[in-house]
């Protein structure tokens, strides 16, 4: 992964839809800079499993935000921390996004297609892409400029079909890094089954390692 050329400028963007892989992506990118750089690190939305393990610094308010200086800054659902939805936050998302420029941070914003509306979308210095239908993107957006702009193979008539184990970057040109597949940031890898077949007897759920309570009990 080219860290240096992903986070080449002050602000980066990720759109992506649920369940493409955004925070795989976060993750190795965050351990990527933080293998190659000293820069402090400060994250937002990201699970605590993840930043203990890769030992980040947290902030929950955009007070504190407003506070971080010369930091690698990582905030994901972005539509959590800043009201993309109210018109009248426009002004006051700019004032802490210009605040956090001035700083001397480094910014990456994560989170929906449809949380960058078109004033933070046209703020982007760098595009990261992963999964999304086409359609969510804002229309007028440069997300949506940049993507329907795009004519490699990973763009369809609806979707952009980015899979798991890539990113679609964009810096004035297209290209596709890798993501690494990392177990220790895999927050759905312990998730049970739905649908795992009821057994007869319980000996035989602990026999085959299924839970014990799917197992029917004795008459």
């Amino acid at each position: 992964m080219d860290i240096k050329k992903i986070l080449g400028k002050p602000l980066v963007i990720m759109l992506g839809a649920t369940n493409k892989g955004k925070t795989m992506a976060l993750a190795q990118i965050i351990s990527e800079y933080k293998k190659n750089y000293h820069g402090k690190v400060w994250t937002y939305g990201i699970k605590k499993q993840i930043t203990d393990e890769l030992k980040t610094e947290r902030f929950e308010s955009l007070e504190t935000l407003e506070t971080i200086k010369n930091s690698f800054i990582v905030i994901d659902e972005v539509g959590r921390i800043f009201d993309l939805d109210d018109r009248k936050q426009k002004k006051m998302i700019d004032t802490t996004l210009r605040k956090i420029s001035h700083n001397g941070n480094l910014i990456l914003l994560s989170g929906l297609p449809t949380d960058f509306k078109k004033f933070l979308s046209a703020k982007a210095d760098i595009f990261l892409f992963k999964g999304l239908r086409i359609a969510d993107l804002i229309n007028g957006s440069m997300a949506k400029e940049t993507v329907l702009n795009y004519e490699g193979e990973l763009k369809g008539s609806y979707v952009l079909d980015v899979p798991v184990n890539e990113i679609l970057c964009f810096n004035g040109n297209y290209w596709v890094e890798k993501v690494a597949y990392d177990e220790r940031f895999d927050t759905k890898k312990d998730n049970v089954s739905l649908f795992l077949e009821r057994l007869p007897f319980c000996e035989k759920s602990v026999e085959e390692n299924k839970p014990a309570e799917l197992c029917e009990e004795k008459e």
